[in-house]
């Protein structure tokens, strides 16, 4: 799914030129932040990438996490996010 997700992504010629990409990992906390700026580092993780987490979820640190980026200047001109979740809460 991660792949196919990342495909579609991809479709621009230039989406890594105007792109970064945080993978966040959360139940009910983060548990991963992962930067991919590049299809390299993006290809390496998907050889590679394992859940994590398990616990309750819950929307709310991701929100955080995403705001104390921007507050940062860590995070800018946020276009969008996706969410992706087991369900279980």
């Amino acid at each position: 799914f991660l792949k196919g997700t990342f495909a579609i992504l991809q479709e621009s010629d230039s989406f890594f030129a105007r792109c970064r990409i945080h993978l966040l990992q959360c139940d009910d906390t983060v548990q991963e932040d992962l930067l991919l700026t590049d299809e390299a580092q993006m290809d390496a993780l998907l050889s590679r990438f394992t859940l994590r987490g398990g616990g309750g979820t819950d929307f709310r640190p991701v929100f955080s996490h995403a705001a104390r980026l921007q507050k940062e200047n860590r995070l800018s001109h946020l276009r969008g996010l996706l969410y992706f979740t087991d369900g279980q809460g």
